[in-house]
């Protein structure tokens, strides 16, 4: 891996705090002349505690928000308690020797390491002791309050996703893989759909045999009935009411 400056954090969100940590990621990277990188955590991290309430966006998903978003490389780890039992030292150290990191950019309230023991006041002497890059990011607010996930989740279980939209970086969307679309008599495969979601209408994006087509669609209060308003799919017209199954990843 080429040298790297790694963007730190859990990322479920990619909420507009997270984008401010990827810019000053590029930033830097420009500054030591290396590649903007994320730290990637597959799982959730909520699991290990118990309180786990579902992922904003899944690992793919973040993946896709984090390479539209101008990142290059992305380092990946899976979730574990033998991840999480690692020492502040030795999470650090793994990264530095490992991928090439020559600094980090993390939000002010960063943790890591066993039991959270790592903070942003260690990350600084361990960057200054190593001669590494660091920039830390203060906390973003809207309308007045934080944007942290917890709350971005809580508006997405009220249905509130215009407001949750606008504390993400990237619209809401979710994705549904081994599509079946049912159009009355007819029954359409494809690949996936990704389901991008707004305040009443709704982005449509399907894949068949690498031909991506797009639709804009309206939900009949059910998750899987839709009326397609408008859209490039030759065998829908608008109008037309579909049901979708599939796996929802």
């Amino acid at each position: 891996m080429k040298d790297c400056i790694l963007a730190l954090g859990f990322f479920d969100s990619v909420h507009i705090g997270h984008k401010k940590i990827i810019e000053e990621t590029i930033l830097l990277s420009k500054k030591f002349n290396a590649v903007p990188a994320v730290l990637l955590m597959e799982g959730d991290l909520n699991f290990f505690t118990g309180k786990t309430t579902g992922l904003i966006f899944t690992p793919d998903e973040r993946r896709e928000i984090f390479s539209y978003s101008g990142i290059k490389e992305i380092v990946s780890f899976k979730l574990s308690k033998e991840f999480l039992d690692r020492s502040k030292s030795e999470f650090l150290k793994t990264l530095k020797n490992d991928y090439n990191v020559k600094g980090f950019v993390c939000g002010n309230d960063f943790t890591f390491g066993k039991n959270a023991e790592g903070n942003v006041n260690y990350l600084k002497k361990y960057c200054s002791d190593n001669d590494l890059g660091l920039s830390v990011i203060d906390d973003v607010t809207a309308k007045g309050k934080r944007v942290s996930t917890r709350d971005i989740k809580k508006l997405l279980l009220c249905g509130d996703v215009e407001n949750a939209n606008a504390e993400l970086s990237f619209p809401f969307y979710y994705t549904i893989k081994d599509v079946f679309v049912k159009n009355g008599e007819t029954v359409l495969f494809f690949d996936y759909i990704k389901i991008v979601l707004y305040s009443s209408l709704y982005d449509a994006y399907f894949l068949r045999d690498r031909v991506k087509n797009f639709i804009k669609v309206s939900f009949n209060g059910s998750d899987h009935m839709m009326t397609v308003v408008s859209g490039d799919v030759s065998e829908l017209k608008i109008g037309d009411k579909i049901f979708i199954t599939g796996k929802v990843s």
